[in-house]
């Protein structure tokens, strides 16, 4: 049986869906509310690439750390919205309403499309570059980047292609948004709330 999610102002009232679907509401609620946490970590890296920008004498090397937690944190916040869609729990199907968490998905893939490929890239620089066939396999033009921030373009490459990820206030607002839309049809629904005073 699943644990009745704690979260400080948040609960799973887990007993209230049927048992054989408590897990998988659980899993899927926990979700929801790690996008809150991925999409804080993408603001705050998006705040401190601002903060280097203002040359106050902020080692460049910090908008590289940025950019680097900026690609993981959106990859796992894709992540988290696929497995919330795949929420297979008959007695909840009805009551969230999955127009605004597939609206979530769409909005995020359509300003991260390619988030795991960079994520990869960012995640397994040693790997890429164990050889000097691997490194070519991953290399455009000849040119091989291991995760490069340019202005608010933070760039990799991998299988032969070049990704992209821009990353501005708009990224943070992306996926702020997208959080509160899947945050917002699950309250709605009863699947996560407030705790009941005692």
């Amino acid at each position: 049986m699943a644990p009745p999610f704690r979260h400080p102002e948040l609960i799973v009232p887990t007993d209230e869906f049927p048992a054989n679907e408590r897990s998988a509401i659980f899993l899927a609620a926990s979700q929801a509310m790690l996008l809150d946490v991925f999409a804080y970590s993408i603001a705050a890296a998006v705040a401190l690439i601002d903060y280097c920008e203002m040359g106050l004498g902020a080692p460049d090397e910090w908008r590289e750390i940025a950019a680097r937690d900026v690609a993981m944190n959106a990859y796992h916040f894709s992540r988290a919205l696929k497995f919330i869609d795949k929420l297979n729990a008959p007695s909840v199907r009805g009551r969230y309403d999955k127009e605004a968490v597939d609206s979530a998905i769409r909005i995020t893939n359509a300003r991260i499309p390619d988030a795991e490929a960079i994520r990869n890239a960012v995640g397994h620089v040693a790997d890429n570059v164990r050889s000097m066939d691997v490194l070519l396999s991953h290399a455009v033009d000849g040119n091989h980047a291991l995760g490069r921030l340019d202005g608010r373009t933070f760039s990799v490459t991998k299988d032969g292609r070049r990704y992209v990820l821009v990353i501005d206030a708009s990224l943070a607002e992306t996926v702020r948004n997208a959080a509160r839309m899947v945050m917002g049809a699950f309250m709605d629904a009863g699947i996560i709330r407030h705790p009941v005073p005692a």
